[in-house]
């Protein structure tokens, strides 16, 4: 029989004893779960609280993929019997089996609620939450702390991730919840696919070393409408206090000042003047490359010897990044070879061989430094943007870092 609790949040848990305790019913968005041992799992999970002994203990790199800060992230372990009988009484929300996971599995693309009936105590000034009943929620529930669970999902995690998973919002929330956001989503929905458009435009051939790799990106403009939209109705409430990858300030050559941070929607506003010589800090993630597929980046081609056909030496080309931020705006980057060779610290040769292995492990949150520069499309030289080398630097450094862990 379920277990009737008081409504409340994470960070209302109480730390008297709990035999004293009223259950407290908690809506919670589940992380991931793994098992403990023969009799228990761990769950992660979040209402996007705080609680002052709510204490994380997870390597960066993998509280990172939730996008969450680690002091909104609670570790609550459950009884192996009561997960599968959660799972079997709601089978339908789960695209996977996860009713008996023998590994870490990660389940925030899943969107999965949850409801948990707790009772808590403090151990070494850390909070252990005690499960004493859970059950997943359907769309149809309208309980406020439910609400405002799923406002925070819309409001804190990144809009990236909110239109990856388009689909599962869709299935999962009300449509109260879901209507009251749709036409923000739909707004920058059309500015992630005019992103889609553009690939398509760049077909890359390995043979074909006359192409260019230059795209305009004036369909990523934002209208004021949409920007009143944003900022009025879609201002996530809460930052990461400390990026992931934080770079440190620097100071520039002499004609630059001091790094500046700004979100991108703002460094987009700046006049021309206001850019040239600065070094700006900007928050976000990759979500797109051009090319997409970097086997395209270092390629070999057909050159005639003799009258036969053999492959050249391998040939860098431009590439364009396309970073988002937690807002959804876009900014993107462009790296000559050059700069290739900086990010990957290696010859051309073998870049060949490892670029389109290596440089998925840089999606993820960062903080990014930039700088105006000039590209040369044709005969003219167009302003856009791109990495300084000590961000170029401090990439690589993530690079080498995560190889190494892997060998």
């Amino acid at each position: 029989m379920p277990i009737v609790g008081r409504p409340a949040q994470i960070q209302d848990l109480p730390l008297n004893s709990i035999d004293d305790q009223v259950p407290c019913a908690v809506y919670c968005l589940l992380l991931s779960m793994s098992p403990i041992n023969a009799q228990f799992y761990q769950m992660r999970v979040t209402d996007f609280t705080k609680h002052p002994y709510l204490k994380t203990q997870y390597d960066e790199r993998i509280l990172s993929e939730y996008f969450i800060d680690k002091d909104r992230i609670a570790s609550i372990d459950i009884h192996k019997s009561k997960w599968r009988s959660a799972v079997n009484a709601a089978r339908e929300q789960f695209s996977g089996d996860f009713e008996q996971p023998v590994d870490s599995v990660k389940l925030i693309n899943e969107l999965v609620f949850c409801k948990l009936t707790l009772k808590s105590k403090s151990y070494n000034n850390v909070l252990e939450p005690r499960v004493m009943y859970i059950e997943f929620v359907g769309r149809n529930c309208n309980e406020d702390n439910y609400l405002k669970l799923l406002d925070s999902v819309l409001s804190d995690l990144p809009f990236s991730f909110v239109m990856s998973q388009r689909d599962k919002f869709k299935q999962r929330f009300p449509p109260s919840i879901l209507a009251k956001w749709e036409s923000i989503i739909e707004s920058r929905e059309r500015s992630l696919r005019s992103v889609t458009q553009l690939e398509s435009q760049v077909k890359v051939e390995a043979g074909d070393t006359s192409r260019s790799l230059a795209i305009e990106f004036s369909d990523l403009e934002v209208s004021d409408e949409e920007l009143n939209i944003v900022e009025n109705q879609w201002r996530p409430k809460r930052r990461h206090s400390n990026p992931i990858y934080p770079l440190k300030r620097i100071n520039g050559p002499k004609n630059n000042k001091v790094t500046e941070q700004i979100s991108i929607l703002n460094l987009k506003r700046l006049e021309e003047c206001e850019v040239n010589g600065h070094y700006f800090l900007i928050n976000g993630q990759i979500v797109e490359t051009f090319p997409q597929n970097w086997s395209y980046v270092c390629v070999k081609s057909y050159v005639g010897v003799n009258s036969t056909y053999e492959f050249s030496d391998p040939m860098l080309r431009e590439v364009e990044l396309i970073i988002a931020d937690k807002e959804g705006f876009f900014l993107n980057i462009w790296l000559d070879k050059n700069q290739l060779l900086s990010l990957f610290g290696k010859l051309v040769e073998v870049i060949f061989c490892e670029a389109s292995k290596t440089v998925p492990m840089l999606f993820k949150d960062h903080e990014f430094e930039v700088v105006r520069c000039r590209r040369k499309i044709g005969n003219s030289l167009v302003p856009t943007w791109t990495f300084t080398d000590p961000c170029l630097k401090q990439l690589r450094n993530e690079i080498i870092g995560i190889s190494d862990e892997g060998t």
